[in-house]
Formats: structure tokens, sequence, C-alpha cells
């Protein structure tokens, strides 16, 4: 008889110690499934906060993306405009070039037709020595054909040797003057390679023929010239 009690009540504690250890087994489950579920719940708040802000970092860069091709959309523009109109001026300009070009050809062909014929003596420079009293004449007549003409007394023995190395041409009459100061515009001259030419009447007329034949003008030019 009290075998059978000692085992009902083995039996019986080994009921209860399996209830309690399951329910133990339970609470150590409940509680690290708890754990397990606050680490979860902790790391999936972090991981959206990660995502909301990985979120708005890409729309900030959506924005700034849109504004700097904003940005480079209206460089684009203005950079065609000002290539437009560079174009513009460019073409305006050369327009205005060439009809400069064309208004210039046709003033020199109204200059030609207007100018008179270039005189033959244009730009010669002579050096006449004669009679002082015939100066003005025979200037005169050298320039109206376009010659600088510098006059000497072929008498004077003080004149001023340096005009003879800025001259084209000498010429000296013969019917005036001292032998020696005309020897010495000779010497100077050929000293200088210009040219002497002497006359025997020192009348403008003659002075005038003698350098025309000089510059190379022929008989007929000579005697139009001398008219």
């Amino acid at each position: 008889m009290r075998l059978k009690r000692s085992s009902r009540a083995r039996l019986h504690f080994r009921r209860e110690f399996k209830n309690l250890a399951g329910e133990l087994f339970l609470m150590c489950f409940q509680e690290d499934a708890g754990r397990a579920l606050e680490l979860v719940e902790k790391r999936s708040r972090k991981y959206h906060e990660e995502i909301a802000r990985l979120k708005e970092k890409l729309e900030r860069a959506s924005e700034v993306t849109s504004e700097k091709a904003g940005e480079a959309e209206r460089y684009r523009r203005l950079a065609e405009e000002a290539l437009e109109t560079a174009r513009q001026i460019d073409e305006r300009y050369r327009a205005e070039v060439e009809a400069l070009k064309r208004r210039v050809v046709h003033l020199e062909r109204r200059l030609k037709r207007l100018s008179p014929a270039p005189l033959p003596l244009d730009g010669a420079r002579v050096l006449v020595a004669g009679h002082p009293a015939k100066e003005g004449p025979t200037t005169e007549v050298l320039e109206e054909l376009g010659a600088e003409v510098a006059y000497l007394d072929a008498s004077d023995k003080d004149f001023d040797a340096k005009v003879l190395g800025y001259v084209d041409l000498v010429v000296i009459a013969a019917d005036w003057g001292s032998h020696a100061v005309t020897d010495r515009i000779k010497s100077r001259a050929r000293s200088s390679e210009v040219p002497v030419v002497t006359v025997p009447s020192g009348s403008p007329a003659r002075i005038r023929e003698a350098v025309l034949e000089h510059f190379g003008l022929g008989r007929e030019r000579r005697a139009a010239f001398s008219r």
C-alpha cells in the first residue's frame, strides 16, 4: 500500500516538475523573444531612419541636379544668343567693309577723272646757279612743271654747299658768275654724285628746256610744256 502511494507521489512530482520546467522554459523563451523583438524593432527603426535620411539626401541631390540642369540650359541659351549676335555683327561689318571698298573704288575713279595729269618734273629737285635777277622767273617756270627749285648766285663765293646733297640736278648758266664759284659747285656736285648741266644762256626758257631734256622728255613733249 505504501509502495503504491510512493509511486503515485513520484508520478505527481514528475508531472509538476515538467509543468514547472515548461513554464520556466516558456518564460525564458518569451523573455528572449521579447529581447530579440526589441532588438529587431530597434534595428528596424534605425534602418527606417537611415532609409528616410537617404531618401531625403536623394531628393536634395535630385533638386540640385535639376537646378544645375536648368542653369546649364540657361547658359547654353545665352551662349547660343551670344553666338548669333556675334554672327550678325560679323555679317554687318563685312557688308559695311564691302560697301566701303566699293565706295573707295568709286571715289578713286572719280578722283582719277578729275585730277590733272602728273607734271613732268613732279618731285624733281633742281639747283640753278645763275644771275640773281633771273631767280624769280627761272624758279617760276620750273615750279610750274612740278620741280622743287633752289637758286644760287653764281658769283657768290660764300654759297652754302650743303644744298648740293639734297638735289637731283645742278644747272649752271655760263653767261654769269665766277669760274671759281662754278668750278667749286661742279666739284661738290661730282663728290655728291649729282649730275651737272651747263647751259650757255641763263634765260628761264633755256634752263627749262635743258632740265626737261635731262629727265628724258622728248622734243615734242618739251615743246608741249614750253607753250
